[in-house]
């Protein structure tokens, strides 16, 4: 499998850059896709997409009016 980086995107005119793709965050908080995983579920794959490079968390106000914003503040 081939290591290819995402390319990154500017924020506005000065804002930082950041990758074009953000890792989603809605299954965390919502059953959407299935059961809520437990928190100490929740923080290993935060931790996971961390140690892969993930540095664009994507969420949403509706998310953040869940639980998962106390997840998010850490």
């Amino acid at each position: 499998m081939a290591n290819n980086p995402i390319p990154l995107r500017k924020l506005g005119k000065t804002g930082p850059s950041i990758p074009a793709l953000g890792f989603g965050t809605m299954g965390m908080s919502y059953d959407t896709y299935g059961p809520v995983p437990s928190d100490e579920e929740r923080f290993k794959v935060l931790d996971r997409a961390h140690e892969l490079g993930a540095r664009h968390w994507d969420s949403s106000e509706y998310v953040f009016k869940s639980h998962h914003f106390e997840i998010s503040k850490m």
